[in-house]
């Protein structure tokens, strides 16, 4: 691939890591991912003076009057 040409493109955050592990390149990737790889020096951040929009997460579920409690406490945390 030419200059700004993807030569990877991945929906999984840990394929993207392990690629970058194995020095195929540059990925971005949520630091609570990647923090122990950083610490241990497998992995250096570039750009650490630039940030990205938060981005939210969001949980569909059916509307109904008895939400399962394993399915309100998943809620609760992602809240939290």
């Amino acid at each position: 691939p030419g200059p700004g040409k993807a030569s990877l493109v991945a929906d999984s955050a840990a394929i993207l890591q392990a690629f970058a592990l194995r020095g195929h390149g540059v990925a971005i990737l949520p630091q609570w991912l990647v923090q122990e790889d950083l610490d241990a020096g497998r992995l250096v951040r570039l750009l650490p003076g630039y940030r990205f929009a938060p981005q939210g997460v969001y949980a569909l579920y059916p509307d109904t009057r008895h939400l399962p409690l394993k399915v309100r406490a998943f809620i609760d945390f992602m809240k939290g």
